[in-house]
């Protein structure tokens, strides 16, 4: 499905269960294999990806506290936890920016970092935010120019690990 630029969403059953294998099924595991996602080695090459993000960004949390920067997140999304864990965020976000009524003025899971409102990213002004909502970077990055231009910088993790300031031409999809 078209949710979140893609998202499986599935049914289990027995093999030769009475649900019949649908069109979507049968797309996707024909795109696993032209994609090659079906053999070892992608998975490797994607763990070897995963290893080298993981590199750059405790390098930029190590030096983020040597320096003593203030940083904060983007995006209280349900992928949020997962970045801030697999790339070693936790030490330094203070605080993670979010508008959703049901996250503001509460903590996120596991790290227990406070949420607040979009509207203190120009108020506070921090040295960096970790976008991590990543799917939606551009438009976080796009729609907070003013944070730029005043030398905040966005830092994104995925697809690739890149620090974006107002002078830097961001490769995003």
């Amino acid at each position: 499905v078209n949710i979140q630029k893609g998202s499986v969403i599935g049914t289990a059953q027995p093999l030769n269960g009475p649900r019949k294998i649908g069109q979507s099924v049968i797309d996707l595991l024909a795109l696993e294999k032209e994609r090659e996602l079906d053999k070892p080695e992608s998975v490797k090459k994607f763990a070897e990806k995963l290893s080298k993000m993981e590199d750059q960004t405790k390098a930029l949390v190590a030096e983020w506290k040597k320096d003593g920067k203030v940083v904060a997140g983007f995006g209280a999304a349900r992928s949020g936890p997962t970045l801030i864990a697999q790339f070693g965020f936790g030490d330094v976000i203070q605080y993670v920016f979010d508008d959703h009524p049901q996250k503001v003025n509460k903590l996120t899971p596991g790290d227990r970092i406070p949420v607040v409102p979009t509207s203190e990213l120009n108020k506070r002004k921090p040295d960096y935010v970790v976008v991590l909502a990543w799917i939606h970077a551009k438009n976080i990055i796009a729609s907070n120019q003013e944070y730029l231009d005043g030398g905040g910088k966005f830092v994104v993790v995925c697809p690739e690990v890149q620090v974006i300031g107002k002078d830097t031409k961001a490769n995003l999809i």
